[in-house]
């Protein structure tokens, strides 16, 4: 029996369309990857700043201007930032999370990287004021850090060593 002409053509059809469907769906895939990737490397990027800029308005600069101790922190936050960022964009899409929720759960973890690296890098401002915290040492009971003494050490051990 011979096979009706439209039927076979309906089927060439079918499977041309579901492999245009798997593509488009591979493209998008690496699309949304490349997108969150590059968004937690921007929340790496500015979080850092971010939080030294407040913080240097906020507590004064220090000695060399605002966060030139910080500088460096970008380096380590970019990459770290972007891995996660597109990691748990990779892991919702896996799960055939829908793209609403996707959106969602990676907009709640990019917030939440910028806050943290925010926060840390603003409240490093703060340790680092002079005057302020450990190296100043406000508080009586501390020993002052800045003269380079190991307040570890008893006192003892300085006196009694011959000369």
């Amino acid at each position: 029996m011979e096979q009706d002409p439209m039927i076979s053509n309906s089927e060439a059809q079918k499977e041309e369309s579901y492999a245009c469907e798997v593509i488009c769906q591979v493209l998008y895939g690496i699309f949304a990857q490349g997108l969150w990737l590059l968004l937690g490397a921007v929340v790496g990027f500015f979080a850092p700043f971010a939080g030294v800029s407040v913080g240097g308005d906020a507590f004064g600069a220090r000695g060399g201007g605002a966060g030139t101790g910080l500088s460096f922190v970008p380096l380590l936050t970019i990459p770290a930032c972007a891995l996660v960022s597109a990691g748990v964009a990779f892991a919702c899409l896996v799960s055939g999370q829908s793209a609403l929720n996707r959106i969602k759960i990676c907009a709640v973890v990019n917030s939440s990287l910028f806050a943290l690296l925010f926060s840390w890098t603003f409240f490093e401002m703060y340790k680092d004021r002079p005057g302020q915290g450990l190296s100043g040492s406000s508080i009586p009971a501390l020993p002052s850090l800045s003269n380079n003494s190991i307040p570890a050490v008893p006192s003892f051990f300085n006196n009694s060593m011959p000369a």
